[in-house]
């Protein structure tokens, strides 16, 4: 929306049923507020990050270590599709990697800018 021409990167962690649902989610947000552009739909495959982090992560880091893992990805999907920023749909929470320490953390595995336009919202307000 005004002026942003907007991609969707999904990162699969449930296989090809939930890709095909998140598509569904995608296609509609750009038939509302994108359809001015070609929009490009980047699936990264990420079960095996998952299982991975799994093996190696305490459970109360990985959540962060998960996220620093796709904005990684995405950096390299955004730098090679020239977009310029990151756009998540985090809000600022008490727990896990909604922090304002850990979004930093998470934050500093890209030198992309990252904006989060639902960042002060209510999760039943998203």
């Amino acid at each position: 929306k005004r002026g942003l021409r907007t991609h969707f990167c999904f990162f699969n962690l449930g296989g090809r049923a939930h890709e095909l649902g998140v598509k569904e989610v995608a296609w509609y947000l750009w038939q509302k507020y994108g359809a001015s552009h070609r929009v490009k739909f980047i699936t990264v495959p990420f079960e095996e990050v998952v299982a991975e982090i799994l093996t190696k992560v305490t459970d109360s880091q990985m959540g962060v270590v998960l996220k620093r893992m796709m904005y990684r990805a995405a950096g390299e999907v955004a730098r090679s599709w020239n977009v310029d920023a990151l756009v998540t749909g985090e809000s600022v929470a008490q727990v896990s990697s909604q922090t304002l320490p850990n979004l930093a953390v998470i934050d500093s595995v890209t030198d992309l800018l990252t904006i989060r336009p639902l960042v002060t919202m209510d999760k039943n307000d998203i």
